[in-house]
């Protein structure tokens, strides 16, 4: 018989590590700086936590660059009164 921790099995562990090493990884770029020894023996409600937060952080700085990549091409395309067709290839090749 197989033994479980808590009913997990060893097919969880590497989806268990992968969170550990995206909290360590990441974490680490948005000012928290986990080390892995602490990630690992977090409460499994509070590992959750953290890396939903993270995942935020990444989803809210991607907005914040998508928003400001448009913001400068619209005032591009204003400030030059040239309007800039997409280019859709070189037709039938």
């Amino acid at each position: 018989m197989v033994s479980r921790f808590f009913g997990l099995t060893p097919k969880d562990k590497p989806l268990i590590h992968k969170a550990i090493f995206q909290l360590v990884f990441f974490g680490g770029e948005t000012g928290a700086g986990f080390s892995w020894d602490v990630v690992y023996n977090l409460p499994i409600w509070l590992r959750n936590f953290y890396s939903q937060e993270v995942e935020d952080w990444f989803k809210r700085k991607n907005n914040q660059s998508t928003d400001r990549n448009f913001e400068k091409k619209t005032k591009q395309d204003k400030s030059t009164g040239v309007v800039n067709p997409p280019s859709f290839g070189t037709g039938g090749r």
